[in-house]
């Protein structure tokens, strides 16, 4: 037996009855005793309160004892069971007897509870005693509920009415004086039953469920004014919540399509009387919204094909989940988006701690809470705010981004499906578009932050949202924007670690964005202002990309970019001077943005000559312990995959293969890697009747591939590109030397057609953070300091904009620097003291140093 058959049920203001003597004689002397008490005349108001009173003590007392001697008799070895069914019998009569004698006193006279103290809270708990034992009857009766089942219904069907009469009564008779302090505890001990009535009911019955609940939201509505600053809200949310997470799990995880439908109907109408509730308690003091918070959040992962993926549910599955639970919840957050409480414990949650799982539901529910936000007028920079919740959890997004997420397109009419990042990035877009000048400007700082930060995701993220802010906004803003990010990538340049850092990546995918959507009289601008034929410039048009220049402009850099780069390493041939690759690879990284619109010997023979300077296998080549090689190895791989379609015979293809072989073939994974795409794609433009090309591939395969990181690049490259997977696929069925190749990739292909497995690849990758190469593995905590330092330059980025321009977040100083200007300062001001003693060799020596400070300077 639980608590919910026990005498404890009962309150204190209820009948007290935990010290009653129970047995079968008194019990049919109680029995009889009811059934005559009620034959009176209820219209005859003298001492009917008294009357009142007393029958509904010994309707009480006669319940709990029915249910007491039953329990006492199932104990027994040999259960006398047509005992049993007569007490389950007395229970429904007596219910029935109590119900009819309410219904008569309502309708004769008016009931208070002044006059009836106990009638709100020991009839409903009554209805909760004999519910709980409904609810129960299978662990209670055991075997023997076969026996008793009918008996049961009648029971359950008997307090169902007297629940109806006693929530009626209530909702339309029964009147609380809220000024007397006695009858507002009632109120509230009565709110308190009824939860814990809502609770057992929805176990039994879908109507009775509904009914409590409707009963239950009108005696708040009735009372709100008192009950406001009380914890009703609370205590109500958190069963709800419950109630719906309960309904939830219990649809995910059985089968049969009966009880799946019942549970979400369950939830469903739980979440709209949680839109009732939190409509009533609006703007309450005392409230408490972690409960619904939690719940909201819980919801969110029905809003796609989540449970698809994870728990091979069907698309009508998700399709019923989205019909019962997203809807009402899209209602529901609509009305607690006007609530200050909650819209600050929304913004407060903590993304450091958030992880696997979590950051998914962490993004959809903040995605629902922007839908609803452009339906407000916000005052308090809440949008904003949002948007730099959205900013913070970027990072942990890794492997929910990549899971395979569907979300259907806004547009009702339309068929098309986002997947995760899109459809964050289009609700991102409209909150942004909403804001004011004064939010956008802030925006725009962050954006500047997080394109010099190391996170990719989040750098990304800023810059599809930037464009398409100033897309819709008009074209000047969008070039203005352009040149403050062309400045600062040319200041950058000069800084060493640019050129590997993520921030160079960064400012390089946001320009070109910038650059590919202007039309052709900005892009013209940009082009006459930022000569290609300025050596200053050539940076920043790798940036820019010239096959994003309109077709005659383009054809007309494509050519000046080709001939400079012919003459440099014509100049570099002839002087066979090392020092000159440098400026080779500049024109390289250069030539690697051209679409190559027409062909060119020259620059055909010059790709050819540039990998045999490049051959391991050649001695006398200066470049191989130049310390550029790993530069020059990527500018001239970027160049012969950006022109392999242009290759006029497959002879200069074999002999750019066999350099590359000859490379991977030293073993060095990070060349290897590196180079490895652009090999197999050269492959692929090779006849097929060229046997040597593929059996260097063959022996190719053989050595590269013992080494983890470079087959793991090599089957993500199959799987990723459909040329590359035709061209290997028959090698590994074919040749027998590859037997165990093959395993390999049928192991890495299962485990990613695996949900679990995927996710846990997905996982290890997102571990990966930014860090120099230079610093040694052992050397811990100098690595993390680096790691946290790793978005700073020696330049304050303020510096990077004129003072009409928008200026992002300082740069910590480099403290060497800082500390290199002070002894200057000392040293100056030393020697303004002591200038009677400087001599003509001191003053020269004085002025070369300021010559080299201004030289510093300019």
């Amino acid at each position: 037996m639980d608590d919910s058959q026990s005498s404890d049920i009962f309150s204190e203001n209820s009948i007290n009855l935990q010290n009653i003597t129970i047995n079968a004689e008194s019990y049919d002397l109680l029995l009889n005793k009811i059934k005559n008490s009620t034959l009176g005349n209820v219209s005859q108001r003298n001492k009917l309160s008294e009357r009142f009173n007393l029958i509904l003590n010994d309707c009480s007392s006669l319940i709990f004892q029915g249910l007491e001697l039953i329990l006492s008799l199932l104990e027994e070895s040999a259960v006398p069971i047509d005992k049993v069914i007569n007490y389950i019998d007395d229970g429904a009569c007596t219910l029935q007897i109590l119900s009819n004698f309410i219904k008569n006193v309502i309708e004769t006279t008016a009931v208070t509870c002044c006059t009836m103290k106990t009638f709100p809270t020991c009839t409903g708990n009554i209805i909760s005693l004999v519910f709980s034992h409904c609810k129960d009857s299978e662990c209670i009766y055991g075997r023997y509920l076969y026996n008793v089942e009918k008996k049961l219904k009648d029971l359950f069907r008997n307090c169902h009415e007297l629940q109806l009469t006693y929530l009626m009564a209530l909702g339309k008779n029964f009147l609380f004086d809220l000024s007397e302090q006695d009858e507002q505890e009632i109120l509230i001990e009565t709110l308190n039953i009824n939860l814990k009535i809502g609770e057992v009911v929805q176990a039994l019955d879908v109507k009775t469920m509904a009914e409590q609940w409707k009963a239950y939201v009108m005696i708040c509505e009735k009372y709100s004014n008192f009950l406001l600053d009380k914890n009703i809200y609370s205590n109500c949310t958190k069963l709800l919540a419950s109630t719906v997470e309960d309904n939830i799990k219990t649809a995910l995880q059985v089968t049969e399509d009966k009880i799946v439908m019942r549970s979400l109907k369950v939830a469903n109408f739980s979440l709209k009387i949680l839109l009732k509730i939190s409509s009533i308690f609006k703007g309450a003091n005392c409230v408490n919204y972690q409960h619904i918070l939690d719940l909201l959040q819980h919801i969110s992962l029905c809003n796609s094909n989540y449970h698809e993926l994870t728990l091979n549910k069907s698309s009508g599955f998700s399709n019923l989940m989205y019909t019962n639970l997203i809807v009402p919840t899209d209602a529901l957050i609509n009305q607690l988006v006007n609530e200050e409480k909650f819209i600050k414990l929304v913004l407060s949650t903590n993304t450091n701690d958030i992880k696997d799982q979590n950051v998914l539901v962490y993004i959809l529910f903040r995605i629902s809470i922007m839908k609803a936000l452009l339906q407000t007028n916000d005052i308090s920079g809440t949008k904003y705010k949002l948007i730099e919740c959205v900013f913070s959890i970027l990072p942990n997004c890794h492997v929910c981004f990549n899971m395979g997420l569907k979300f259907n397109s806004i547009i009702n009419e339309s068929n098309q499906s986002y997947g995760l990042y899109e459809y964050l990035l289009i609700h991102t877009l409209a909150l942004a578009a909403c804001m004011t000048q004064q939010e956008y400007i802030k925006l725009e700082k962050r954006f500047y932050e997080a394109i010099m930060d190391v996170d990719y995701y989040t750098a990304v993220f800023c810059s599809n949202v930037w464009i398409s802010l100033c897309r819709m906004n008009k074209s000047q803003l969008q070039i203005n924007t352009l040149q403050n990010l062309l400045k600062i990538y040319q200041k950058l340049e000069s800084n060493g670690s640019f050129a590997t850092s993520p921030q160079q990546v960064n400012l390089n995918y946001t320009i070109e964005l910038f650059f590919q959507t202007l039309k052709y009289p900005e892009k013209l601008l940009i082009y006459k202002h930022f000569s290609i034929q300025d050596k200053r410039n050539i940076g920043i048009w790798f940036a820019l990309k010239i096959r994003n220049l309109p077709e005659n402009l383009e054809i007309h850099a494509e050519r000046l970019v080709i001939e400079k780069l012919i003459k440099v390493y014509d100049e570099l041939s002839n002087n066979n001077a090392s020092y000159e690759i440098d400026n080779l690879i500049k024109y390289m990284k250069l030539a690697s943005t051209c679409s190559f619109v027409e062909c060119c010997l020259k620059l055909d023979d010059l790709i050819v000559i540039s990998w045999c300077r490049a051959c391991p296998d050649c001695s006398s080549i200066v470049l191989q312990n130049h310390p550029s090689v790993v530069q020059y190895m990527a500018c001239l791989t970027n160049l012969t995959e950006s022109y392999v379609q242009n290759f006029e015979n497959n002879t200069s293809l074999n002999k750019i293969i066999r350099v590359m072989s000859s490379i991977m073939l030293k073993g060095n994974s990070d060349l290897i890697i590196l180079i490895l795409k652009t090999f197999c794609k050269l492959l692929c433009q090779c006849e097929d009747e060229d046997d040597s090309a593929m059996d260097l591939l063959i022996n190719t395969l053989q050595s590269i591939t013992k080494d983890n990181a470079v087959q793991n690049c090599l089957f993500s490259m199959i799987t990723s590109h459909d040329e590359i997977n035709n061209l290997f696929t028959p090698i590994l069925n074919k040749h027998p030397s590859l037997t165990d190749l093959r395993h390999r990739f049928v192991e890495y292909k299962t485990k990613f057609q695996n949900t679990i497995g995927r996710k846990d690849q997905l996982e290890i990758v997102s571990e990966n953070i930014f860090e120099h190469k230079c610093i040694n593995d052992y050397n811990v905590d100098l690595k993390l300091e680096a790691i946290k330092t790793s978005s700073n330059f020696d330049i304050d980025i303020d510096s990077l904009f004129e003072e009409s321009e928008p200026a992002s977040k300082k740069a910590k100083l480099d403290m060497n620097v800082e500390n290199l200007v002070s002894n200057i300062e000392n040293n100056v001001l030393q020697l303004s003291q002591a200038k009677e003693n400087i001599l003509n060799d001191h003053k020269n020596r004085i002025k070369n140093v300021c010559d080299n400070l201004r030289n510093i300077i300019s």
